[in-house]
């Protein structure tokens, strides 16, 4: 198992009561909910879902019909204990290789997750494969960190198989050579973190 995965893995059981889900997740969610703005009668797919936790809100606040994926086993099994309904549902896979039809979505979001692909192009060509034409995506990862936590990160070597980073440009740039279009950027501050989160056409 790949080494990130295997982390996730093992959080899985208690990753719901890490502090930074109140902190962090709770909020660049609202923000997400809000520019995604699902309704009822549409299909969203959460891409790095972890715990299922984004899904869970949109189909609760819309109605919609949302899916989940995430390559940890462990916290797809979370995320499936979540789902009230049969509106919601969770599976395994990578960004890199979707297990969904081609245009089989009305919406797609990914939070924090885009920094832990292998291939941030590839993940965000499969997100824009599977939405229908002129579908939506929001996508929102971490931006570039200030000097501090750079300097901490290079001694401690922390993160290093990760991105460190988007600035808002760099990551509009994979949306547009992914085939989005109309792509708009801003950045929202949570728990001491710059949050850099896009929308675009599909």
């Amino acid at each position: 198992m790949d080494p990130d995965v295997e982390r996730f893995e093992r959080w899985s059981a208690t990753y719901d009561r890490w502090p930074l889900q109140m902190l962090l997740f709770n909020v660049v969610h609202r923000r997400v909910a809000r520019s995604l703005s699902p309704t009822a009668q549409e299909r969203v797919l959460d891409v790095g879902c972890g715990s299922g936790r984004l899904a869970v809100r949109l189909v609760r606040s819309s109605g919609c019909r949302a899916v989940g994926v995430d390559p940890a086993p462990g916290m797809v099994a979370q995320a499936l204990r979540k789902a009230e309904t049969a509106r919601t549902g969770f599976c395994v896979g990578v960004a890199e290789a979707l297990p969904f039809r081609a245009a089989s979505f009305d919406a797609a979001v990914t939070v924090v997750s885009v920094h832990h692909w292998k291939d941030a192009d590839r993940g965000l060509e499969e997100m824009r494969r599977v939405l229908r034409r002129g579908g939506r995506v929001v996508v929102a990862d971490m931006g570039t960190p200030g000097r501090l936590v750079s300097w901490v990160k290079h001694l401690t070597r922390a993160e290093r198989h990760h991105h460190g980073g988007w600035e808002a440009r760099e990551l509009a740039d994979l949306l547009y050579r992914a085939g989005f279009d109309r792509v708009r950027a801003c950045t929202e501050r949570a728990a001491r973190h710059r949050v850099v989160i896009l929308q675009a056409l599909g």
